[in-house]
C-alpha cells in the first residue's frame, strides 16, 4: 500500500522549525534588550530550553527577565498552529498550566511574579481582541468580581464568557485543590499569549526580527541582517533539543567572531564612564620629549601588537618607555574596541568591592565584562612593580579571572608592565591570589630612531655620542628630563645614573631662590611614599609651608597633581628621592632602614645609593665602610648588603664597576663574588611561565625559583666580566688519584 502524503511542514519538521524561528526571535530581543511581553516584565536575562526535567510542565521555553529589582520567569509552550478552537483554550495547555500554578514542585512557581505563556500562530483578529481583553480584565480585576461580572449579561459577550470557563482548572486537579471557577482569574492573571506568523508570506514576525537584527549590528547593514537571522536560528537548533541555556555573554561568545555588534543598551553608560576613565588616565601619561617631539615608535608598535597574546608582560627597566609603548597602542584601536587601562595602584582597596564601587558603576563589573561585544578588547594594568599590598593583587587577580581570558572564546587580552628584577614578586604575588595563567614576557626595548629628537633640541645630539652610557641616557624619561636643560647638563663628566641624579639635584630641584623648600618636599613625597608603599598622595597630608613648592615642581615635571593628589611625573623620580634621602643618612643608615627594608619600594633606592658610593668615589673604601656598617652581629648575611652588592647589575655601565668591586668580590676565596653570583641568578632572571602554571599557590614561592629563564640585558656584563676573571675563578687541580689525565679538566671553585 503507497505511503500516505503529508502536508510539507508535517514531513520536513515545520514544527521544530516554527520553534527554532521563536527561539531566533527571543534571541534577537536578548541582544538589543527588547522586552518580548509587556514591558512591565521587564527584557531577557536567559533563555533556558526543553525544562520538564526541572519540573516545567510547559517545557519547551523558560524565559527569566527582569525589570528593575523585580525578576519573571516565563514557562512557554511553543506550537506552530492556532491551538485554540470556537470558544475553546486548548485542553492540554490549560491542565500543564494548572499543574505549574497548584503544583509548583522544585519550580518553586511564584504567582506573583511568574507567567504562563502560549505561543501560536496568528488568531481570528475578533477571537484574538476577545482573548486579549480577557487576559486583560484579569489582571486588571479582583479574580472574584471578575468571575461574577463575566457572568452578567452586557458585561461580557458569549466568546469571553466560553474563553473564561475553559481555562477552568480540570478534574481531578480541581477536587484536589479544591479550585472553584472564581479561581480561574488568578491563572488567566498569570498566562501570556504570543503569536507569531512565520509560517506567513510575508512574515511580520520576520520582519520584526530582521529590523532587530539591524538594530543590534554596528553596520546596521539589511544583508549582514539577514546573516544574523540565519545565525541566531542555527544556533536555535542547536541549543533548544539538547536542554541548553543561553544569556547574553554565551550568545556574545557565539556571535562576536562573525558579526560586529552593538553593545548591550542598558550597560551603555557604564561603558562611558569606563570609556572615560580609560582616556583620562592615558592623557595624563607624557609620551612627549620636552612636551613637544613624539618619538616614531610605529615599527616596535606593530611587532608588539602582533605578539600581544592572552596574557602579556611587558618587562622593562624603568624609563624604558613601556608605559608609553602601551600607551600608543591602546590609542590606535580604542576607535575600533574596547580598551580597559588602570593604573596598578587604583586596586590598593580593602576588596574588589571597594575597587569596584569607585567606578561608580549601574552594573556588575563582571557582567559588563562578559558582555563586550568585541571581537579583541584590552585591559591594560600599569606599574605592577610599585604595587605591594597583597589586597591589590587579589583585586586585581579578581578581575582579570572576570574576564575569562583563558577560554578561547573570550575576546580579552591582558597586558600588564612590570620592570624585570619585580616580575618574580609579582608573580608570587598573583599566584598567591590563586591566579594561575601563563604569561607570555615581551621585552620593551628602547626607541630606536632618535631624529625627531635632535631636530627639536640639538644640544641632545651629544649624548649619542656616549656609547657606554647609551642605556642611562638615551632611555625617553631621562630624554624627557634633558630635553629643556640640556645647556646645564654636562655628560661628558658623567659615567652613570648617580651623575644624573646629582646633576638633578643640584640644577633642577634644589635651585634657587626656594632651593631647601623644594628639595625638602621632593625627600618628604619620596619618603611617605616609600614607607606607606603609595604611588599619589594627598595634599593634605602636608602643610601649608611644605606645599608650597608644589606648583613650581609641577612646573618643571618633577611632581604632577590630580584630583588634590601629589605623585613624581616619572616614578623613577620616587626612586632617586629615596636615593637622596639615604645620602642624608648615611652615617646612621643601620637605624634609619630598620624595618624599611620590609617595605620594596626602598630597595632600588637602596641599589642607587651603591651605585652612588662606586661612582662618585675615586676608591671602594667609602662603599666598602658602608656594606660593613649594615651587617649585624646576628647575621652573616643582611638584605641591605645584598642589595648594596647587586647595585653594579643594575648600573648604566656595570663592567668598570664589577673591575673595580674585584678584590673586594675576590676575598676570602670570592665569598662576596659568590654571594654577588646569587643575587644575579635571582634578579637577573625571570621565572618560568609554566612553572607558575602548574604550581598550588602555596608553591608560588617555590615555584618561582625553579627553571628561570635569562632576562639577558643583565647577562652580557656579567658574562665579559667573568671571562675576563676565568683564570682566578676556575682552577685546574692536580690529584694523584688521577694524574695527568685530570690536567686541563676545570672545576669551578668560586660560584658554584
Amino acid at each position: 500500500m503507497a505511503k500516505e502524503i503529508s502536508p510539507p511542514k508535517v514531513t520536513a519538521g515545520g514544527g521544530f522549525g516554527f520553534e527554532d524561528k521563536v527561539v531566533a526571535y527571543f534571541l534577537t530581543c536578548l541582544l538589543v534588550d527588547e522586552p518580548p511581553l509587556d514591558a512591565r516584565f521587564g527584557t531577557i536575562r536567559r533563555i533556558d530550553f526543553q525544562t520538564r526535567v526541572d519540573g516545567w510542565h510547559l517545557d519547551d521555553i523558560l524565559l527569566a527577565l527582569s525589570s528593575g529589582s523585580e525578576t519573571h520567569r516565563c514557562a512557554l509552550s511553543v506550537k506552530s498552529n492556532q491551538q485554540f478552537s470556537a470558544g475553546s483554550a486548548p485542553s492540554e495547555f490549560v491542565l500543564a498550566a494548572w499543574e505549574t500554578f497548584l503544583e509548583p514542585g522544585a519550580t518553586k512557581f511564584d504567582r506573583a511574579h511568574d507567567l504562563l505563556g502560549l505561543t501560536t500562530s496568528p488568531l481570528d483578529p475578533a477571537f484574538q481582541t476577545q482573548l486579549n481583553e480577557l487576559l486583560g480584565w484579569s489582571v486588571a480585576q479582583d479574580h472574584v468580581d471578575l468571575q461574577k461580572r463575566i457572568e452578567t449579561a452586557g458585561f461580557g459577550s458569549e466568546l469571553k464568557r466560553s474563553l473564561f470557563k475553559s481555562f477552568a482548572c480540570p478534574e481531578p486537579l480541581a477536587s484536589a485543590h479544591k479550585i472553584s471557577e472564581q479561581q480561574i482569574g488568578e491563572l488567566l492573571r498569570c498566562v501570556q499569549h504570543l503569536t507569531f506568523d512565520f509560517d506567513i508570506h510575508p512574515s511580520q514576525s520576520a520582519a520584526k526580527a530582521l529590523r532587530q537584527c539591524r538594530a543590534a549590528l554596528v553596520s546596521g547593514d539589511l544583508r549582514e541582517a539577514g546573516q544574523l537571522w540565519d545565525a541566531l536560528c542555527s544556533i536555535a537548533r542547536d541549543y533548544r533539543p539538547n536542554s541548553g541555556f543561553l544569556d547574553l555573554h554565551r550568545l556574545l561568545d557565539l556571535l562576536r567572531s562573525r558579526f560586529r555588534l552593538k553593545g548591550y543598551p542598558q550597560h551603555a553608560q557604564d561603558w562611558l564612564r569606563l570609556q572615560k576613565h580609560t582616556y583620562n588616565t592615558l592623557a595624563v601619561i607624557p609620551d612627549q620629549i620636552g612636551g613637544k617631539v613624539q618619538l616614531p615608535r610605529d615599527e616596535e608598535i606593530k611587532e608588539f601588537h602582533n605578539a600581544v597574546s592572552r596574557f602579556c608582560a611587558l618587562i622593562g627597566p624603568s624609563g624604558c618607555g613601556k608605559t608609553v609603548l602601551a600607551k600608543r597602542l591602546a590609542e590606535q584601536v580604542l576607535s575600533d574596541t574596547t580598551v580597559l587601562w588602570f593604573n596598578a595602584q587604583s586596586f590598593d582597596d580593602q576588596d574588589f568591592i571597594g575597587f569596584e564601587s569607585n567606578l561608580r558603576l549601574q552594573h556588575r563589573l563582571d557582567e559588563l565584562l562578559t558582555s563586550t561585544p568585541d571581537q579583541l578588547a584590552y585591559l591594560v594594568i600599569d606599574g605592577l612593580d610599585r604595587v605591594f599590598d597583597p589586597r591589590a593583587f587579589a583585586n586585581a587577580a579578581t578581575l582579570i579571572k572576570m574576564l575569562r581570558a583563558d577560554d578561547a572564546t573570550s575576546p580579552w587580552r591582558v597586558i600588564i608592565t612590570c620592570q624585570p628584577e619585580e616580575w618574580s614578586r609579582v608573580q608570587v604575588a598573583f599566584a598567591q591570589s590563586n591566579l594561575r595563567v601563563e604569561w607570555k614576557v615581551l621585552e620593551a626595548q628602547e626607541p630606536k630612531d632618535l631624529n625627531p629628537v635632535w631636530a627639536v633640541f640639538p644640544n641632545l645630539e651629544r649624548l649619542a655620542c656616549r656609547p657606554e652610557l647609551r642605556s642611562l641616557l638615551l632611555r625617553p624619561n631621562v630624554l624627557d628630563l634633558l630635553a629643556t636643560r640640556a645647556d646645564a647638563a654636562d655628560p661628558k663628566k658623567w659615567v652613570g645614573e648617580s651623575d644624573l641624579i646629582e646633576w638633578l639635584w643640584q640644577s633642577v630641584i634644589a635651585k634657587a631662590p626656594r632651593a631647601a623648600l623644594r628639595s625638602g618636599f621632593v625627600n618628604a613625597l619620596a619618603e611617605k611614599q616609600g614607607d606607606e608603599l603609595r604611588a599619589e598622595t594627598s595634599l593634605d597630608e602636608f602643610n601649608i609651608a611644605d606645599r608650597a613648592a608644589v606648583d613650581e615642581l609641577v612646573l618643571d615635571r618633577i611632581c604632577r597633581t590630580q584630583e588634590n593628589r601629589v605623585a613624581f611625573y616619572h616614578d623613577r623620580f620616587g626612586d632617586w628621592g629615596r636615593q637622596r634621602v639615604l645620602l642624608g643618612r648615611i652615617d646612621q643608615l643601620p637605624a634609619y632602614l630598620a624595618g624599611r627594608t620590609s617595605s620594596p619600594s626602598w630597595h632600588p633606592a637602596i641599589r642607587l645609593l651603591g651605585l652612588h658610593l662606586l661612582e662618585q668615589y675615586e676608591t671602594v673604601e667609602r662603599w666598602r665602610e658602608v656594606f660593613a656598617s649594615l651587617g649585624t652581629k646576628q647575621a652573616d648575611v643582611t638584605l641591605e648588603q645584598d642589595l648594596l652588592l647587586e647595585s653594579v647589575i643594575f648600573a648604566a655601565t656595570p663592567k668598570p664597576l664589577l673591575d673595580r668591586l674585584w678584590p673586594e668580590l675576590a676575598k676570602e676565596k670570592g665569598k662576596l663574588l659568590k654571594r654577588l653570583l646569587k643575587r644575579f641568578l635571582h634578579v637577573a632572571t625571570l621565572p618560568n611561565p609554566i612553572v607558575m602554571t602548574t604550581a598550588e599557590p602555596t608553591l608560588a614561592v617555590e615555584a618561582a625559583t625553579m627553571l628561570r629563564l635569562p632576562y639577558w640585558s643583565y647577562w652580557l656584563p656579567m658574562i665579559s666580566f667573568l671571562q675576563q676573571h676565568q683564570d682566578e675563578i676556575v682552577v685546574t687541580p692536580r690529584t694523584p688519584e688521577v694524574g695527568n689525565a685530570a690536567r686541563g679538566s676545570r672545576i669551578r671553585s668560586i660560584g658554584r
